[in-house]
């Protein structure tokens, strides 16, 4: 499997200076095993016992385009920072483990706007800290909750086994979810995004084009002339579809039609920002799932019902292409 490497990284706190790449890297075949070896740990939502030292940690940061970070809360979810010459757009803000407004402003001094690939509490709950900023997003997606701090325990203890492994990684993730629970900020103070809008920051466009699927009001965002389509959830190296009413594939139709629409404008983008497990991938990985959702649609590739941790549903696989559908949680 091909992952993009970075022009620069940053990793910040004992912890994270610590961890290797290998964990980033898992590969579809490698995340099933670490997440069914794991699934002791994650089926209850408690700290792990650990009495030794908690370190203090800090997001990652590493630099994937001129002026394009990803920035990796503690390697469960992924935000990416676009600094332009006359603003910087922040895509997607994480939980709200740790302070990630204070990792943008020690890279740029310019006003932050906040993009949102789509509403799920990962990518949206750490609002709190840009309440002063301009926030878009799909209005598909309005009415999704953004989380509390009951909701960041569960996801660091949960998501933390497989993608930041260790009980010392995991006791000083929740280390750094806010002491005071912060304000739950409604999606209602999103402006709308639609297929076709263009942000000029100076020097970089942002291009919006709606990817439903993994939710109604997906989105992706092009961004020029970096190369780079900052895809959240939509495109992943293992992607969730949940189950449809009598098990219909109208979802993965659509899922594969986001994909067709994505692989069209491949001739624009060599590197996906994606949302979870690497900083980001090469641009085959949209082929490989518009590739496997028509082999589950054409009957050619079925996939196998499995629980593997914080997942459960029918599972297929072709090349690097890992899709869950039909899933239960």
């Amino acid at each position: 499997m091909s992952n993009s490497m970075s022009r620069r990284t940053f990793l910040k706190g004992a912890a994270a200076s610590a961890l290797t790449l290998a964990t980033m890297n898992l590969g579809a075949s490698a995340l099933a095993e670490a997440e069914k070896s794991s699934a002791a740990a994650t089926q209850s939502d408690a700290a792990p016992a650990y009495t030794g030292e908690v370190p203090y940690i800090e997001h990652s940061v590493v630099e994937i385009a001129p002026n394009l970070y990803c920035i990796s809360e503690f390697y469960l979810v992924n935000a990416f920072l676009l600094v332009g010459e006359e603003k910087a757009v922040l895509f997607d803000t994480g939980c709200g483990i740790g302070t990630i407004r204070e990792i943008c402003e020690r890279i740029t001094d310019k006003p932050i706007t906040v993009m949102l690939t789509h509403g799920h509490f990962d990518h949206s709950g750490g609002l709190y800290q840009f309440t002063d900023c301009e926030v878009y997003m799909h209005p598909a997606d309005l009415g999704m909750n953004t989380g509390n701090n009951q909701f960041r325990q569960f996801y660091a203890t949960s998501r933390g086994p497989v993608r930041f492994p260790g009980e010392k990684n995991i006791q000083a993730m929740l280390a750094r979810i806010p002491a005071e629970e912060p304000e739950v900020v409604s999606l209602d103070i999103t402006k709308p995004v639609k297929e076709g809008d263009v942000f000029d920051v100076g020097g970089s466009t942002i291009t919006v084009f709606e990817t439903p699927g993994h939710t109604e009001g997906s989105v992706a965002y092009l961004v020029e002339p970096q190369r780079v389509l900052i895809s959240g959830d939509t495109i992943n190296n293992s992607i969730i579809l949940a189950r449809q009413p009598n098990n219909e594939t109208t979802l993965i139709e659509e899922f594969n039609r986001t994909c067709r629409k994505l692989w069209d404008l491949s001739d624009r983008y060599d590197t996906l920002g994606v949302g979870h497990d690497g900083f980001s991938w090469e641009k085959h990985l949209v082929l490989d799932y518009m590739d496997l959702s028509q082999a589950i649609l054409d009957g050619d590739v079925t996939g196998q019902y499995l629980e593997f941790g914080i997942r459960a549903g029918d599972m297929a696989r072709l090349r690097t292409a890992e899709l869950w559908y039909q899933c239960d949680k």
